[in-house]
């Protein structure tokens, strides 16, 4: 029980150091007000929304307890903190060129990255936080761990519009990619 309580605290606050993180780290050319004004308010909003819920229904409805508690508890912490860096090293690497989900600005996004995480995940951002908020959840071991899908989902349809928007401006070089790395880790499509 223990255990569970303090993760349930310290994934809860690790959540919130990631999204501080990510808003301290939107380019200057983006700011803040641009990040916010895009849709960045409600995906802050929805995450805090979704998380708040999560750890309520943790704590006020739990799973039973099973004897296999502690190696969930541990997958799921480690599947977030796995997640936490893999997202972190991708937006470090993109430094600048990082940009808003399922958009594109040629003009200051005109690289294509395929080295560090990018050589093991076309999306390692998003895939990053998928393994976050499964994590989590499964750490902290909520019933919103089925929300995970719908999150899927969405992330999908913005990696779609991304990579079209890859291929018209990148070509060759991107499809050359594409077919030799993974969308998200392991699966190739």
């Amino acid at each position: 029980m223990l255990i569970r309580v303090l993760s349930i605290i310290v994934l809860t606050l690790g959540l919130g150091v990631l999204a501080l993180f990510w808003m301290v780290t939107v380019p200057k050319k983006l700011g803040i007000p641009v990040y916010f004004k895009t849709g960045g308010f409600w995906r802050v909003l929805v995450g805090t929304l979704i998380v708040g819920l999560s750890v309520l229904s943790s704590t006020r409805f739990p799973f039973p307890p099973q004897q296999f508690d502690i190696f969930i508890i541990l997958t799921g912490i480690t599947l977030y903190i796995t997640g936490s860096l893999l997202a972190i090293a991708a937006k470090l690497t993109m430094s600048d060129r990082w940009g808003m989900p399922a958009g594109h600005d040629h003009q200051r996004q005109n690289k294509l990255f395929t080295n560090g995480p990018f050589a093991i995940s076309r999306n390692p951002i998003y895939t990053g936080l998928l393994l976050v908020f499964f994590g989590y959840s499964l750490a902290i071991k909520s019933v919103f761990i089925f929300l995970i899908i719908p999150y899927y989902l969405l992330i999908l349809n913005y990696v779609k519009k991304e990579e079209i928007l890859l291929e018209k401006y990148f070509g060759q070089k991107y499809l050359v990619y594409k077919s030799q790395v993974p969308r998200f880790l392991g699966l190739k499509y």
